[in-house]
């Protein structure tokens, strides 16, 4: 089914279809997310960004681990790994095209340390205190 054809309201007013169109509407946009936030956050996304890791450096074991919620194209992911020269970072998110792509954007450094796979934040299957950091 395509993006088009889905009824919004319906969409956005039922909890139990909502995130169907939202799955949706992130599998539509996966190839250009990243320049689009770039372009729609007039660039404010990469400062976020580097506020949360100048945060939470100082804390972050070189050897920790570190669980990405919703990582999209693996670009935070990527950061956390790199601040972690021993450590594993495992990227989560529900759409599996931002899953590929984050897995192509991999640099071959950082990939035997990063793991990425579709789930649901809602849903986590990963015991608690498993990780250092959730981003």
């Amino acid at each position: 089914m395509l993006l088009r054809e889905l009824d919004v309201e319906k969409h956005l007013e039922d909890v139990t279809v909502k995130q169907r169109y939202v799955n949706k509407v992130f599998e539509t946009v996966a190839a250009s997310y990243d320049r689009f936030t770039r372009w729609g956050s007039w660039g404010m996304d990469a400062r976020w960004k580097r506020a949360l890791l100048r945060m939470v450096e100082p804390a972050l074991p070189k050897d920790g681990k570190a669980l990405d919620l919703a990582c999209g194209t693996g670009d935070l992911a990527f950061a956390l790994a790199s601040r972690m020269p021993q450590g594993s970072v495992r990227g989560l998110d529900i759409c599996p095209s931002m899953i590929d792509l984050a897995n192509r954007n991999c640099p071959p450094e950082l990939a035997p340390r990063i793991g990425f796979e579709v789930g649901d934040m809602m849903a986590l299957k990963m015991a608690d205190a498993t990780f250092d950091l959730v981003s």
